[in-house]
């Protein structure tokens, strides 16, 4: 054709480098840099362990038989508490003759 003879052919590389070049100027002119820091990072350390002692094992035992059955040391005072104070009530009610 005409045009491209005369010189005024499109160059699609061209225009990419020209377009590129524009992105990596505008960028550089328009990019801010943050820089963050963190004084004196602390951190706990966790260390689990596998083993556990005799009195750990029935503290597990008795937390989860506590947990599941909702019995307590109270549970267990009342328990024998309504036990004695019904036995004596009956006792006490009771209209049996005594030989001395």
């Amino acid at each position: 054709s005409a045009h491209e003879e005369e010189g005024d052919s499109f160059d699609a590389d061209k225009h990419d480098k020209v377009f590129i070049e524009a992105v990596v100027r505008y960028a550089s002119e328009n990019t801010a840099k943050i820089k963050i820091f963190i004084g004196d990072p602390y951190y706990t350390q966790i260390v689990r362990s596998a083993k556990m002692s005799m009195t750990q094992m029935l503290g597990n035992a008795g937390g989860l038989i506590g947990l599941c059955l909702g019995f307590s040391v109270i549970s267990l005072v009342e328990i024998i508490y309504y036990v004695v104070s019904t036995f004596t009530s009956l006792r006490g009610n009771c209209n049996c003759k005594r030989n001395d």
